[in-house]
Order: structure tokens, then C-alpha cells, then sequence
């Protein structure tokens, strides 16, 4: 799936590989700021939150090795500026219900240790926990979480499926 960075190290084209999920948007709102509470979680000061969906360190070693040697097509991002070969990252990404379409909600999330936002990653994760089921979450980043993100989106969905697919390659096997 393609999502977008909210940490200026990530850039359009890299892939996030998911060690750790938090919702964004989804908590406790106090005078002394936000508590992000995992999804099923009741937002009662007197209940703390759910651990976060978080990959085995075994799995994320694994894959850091094997994922270690991919060397991704470039990806223009700017006409005036040559292709850039985008990276692998392994991090947070932070989940919530909304497009992030503005630089003070992306500063906000980012301020959460996320690498990039999506809609269902933490989600789909805390389902496969209580399933039993091994589950990786991969973000081949599209948009750059700002005012521009709907026209990058639109841009660069093409060039990062076609880098999420060649990730997801190397990681379905592993697991």
C-alpha cells in the first residue's frame, strides 16, 4: 500500500517497514496534550492504553538482513532535479482515520516516532495479534504528508507499488 512520510528522513519512493503501529487519532485529548490509546482501547484516564502491534525483533532482523541488498528503481520526484533511489526504513507507522493533508497534523504525528501515516496498518496488525497470525506491514511512501499530499498521491502511486511489490517479494517468503 502506498501512504505518506511525516519524518523529513522518508522520502517519496522509500518503503517503511512497520516495527511498531500507533493509532494517530484515536485517544484521550487533556489540557496537557494527547494520549494515543491502541483501537478497542476506552479513552478512561484510569485505563491505560493497550501495548501497540510491535514485529517480532527475530522477524525484523530477518528481514533487515535479506532486505539489506534491494536496491530500488529511482524515482523523479522533481523535474528539475535528477531521480533519487529511494531507501528501506524500519520504524513506527502511525494509523488514524483521517488523509493527512497539512503540515500541523503531520508535525503532530510525527512527534508520535512515526516514519508515515496510513489508514488500516495498526488495524489489520491488532486483528492478525489476536488471530495468531505473523504480520508485516509495508508503506511504499507516495506523498509527503502536507497540502500537496492528494497531487502526490495521484504522482507517485505508480512508482511506489512498484517498490512495495518488490519488497513484499522478500518479506512474504520469511514469514
Amino acid at each position: 500500500m502506498s501512504r505518506v512520510p511525516v519524518n523529513p528522513a522518508v522520502g517519496i519512493g522509500d518503503i517503511v517497514v512497520a516495527t511498531r503501529l500507533v493509532q494517530h487519532d484515536f485517544g484521550l485529548a487533556t489540557d496537557e496534550g494527547i494520549t494515543v490509546y491502541a483501537a478497542g482501547q476506552l479513552p478512561i484516564p484510569s485505563i491505560s492504553p493497550a501495548s501497540e502491534p510491535r514485529m517480532d525483533d527475530a522477524l525484523e532482523q530477518e528481514l533487515r538482513t535479506a532486505l539489506s541488498v534491494l536496491v530500488l528503481d529511482p524515482v523523479s520526484v522533481r523535474l528539475d532535479q535528477p531521480p533519487r533511489r529511494p531507501g528501506i526504513h524500519f520504524g513506527t507507522i502511525a494509523t488514524g482515520d483521517v488523509f493527512v493533508n497539512g503540515h500541523g497534523v503531520r508535525n503532530r504525528i510525527a512527534d508520535l516516532g512515526a516514519l508515515a501515516v496510513d489508514m488500516e496498518g495498526a488495524a489489520v496488525a491488532r486483528v492478525a495479534h489476536l488471530f495468531g497470525i505473523t504480520c508485516v506491514v509495508l508503506r511504499a511512501v507516495s506523498g509527503l504528508a502536507g497540502r500537496e499530499s492528494a497531487l502526490d498521491l495521484a504522482t507517485f502511486l505508480p512508482a511506489a507499488a512498484r517498490s512495495v511489490a518488490r519488497v513484499a517479494e522478500i518479506a512474504i517468503p520469511r514469514l
